[in-house]
């Protein structure tokens, strides 16, 4: 059973402190997913894509709330970077 919205908001607090993720970088993802009601953020020092396709380092990950296992996330650097690439992704239909 999926965890209500606030003991989600709370884990990722917690994860967040965890993994030592950079100050600001929750605010950020939390900024995303107001402009793109739908999609989940994340930042991952080390993120991964089953086709490999990441930018190199760090970087701030996506993907749709109604996304099934084996759909790709979106990666981008930046939440810059990543806010057109979800606006462009929620447009087509997966």
């Amino acid at each position: 059973m999926p965890l209500p919205p606030a003991d989600r908001e709370r884990n990722r607090e917690l994860i967040a402190g965890r993994l030592g993720w950079p100050d600001g970088t929750l605010d950020a993802c939390r900024q995303l997913e107001a402009g793109h009601p739908g999609w989940y953020a994340w930042w991952s020092r080390n993120p991964w894509r089953r086709d490999g396709q990441v930018p190199p380092g760090p970087a701030y990950g996506a993907a749709s709330a109604d996304a099934h296992c084996g759909e790709p996330s979106l990666y981008a650097a930046t939440p810059g970077a990543l806010a057109p690439l979800i606006a462009e992704a929620a447009r087509r239909d997966w």
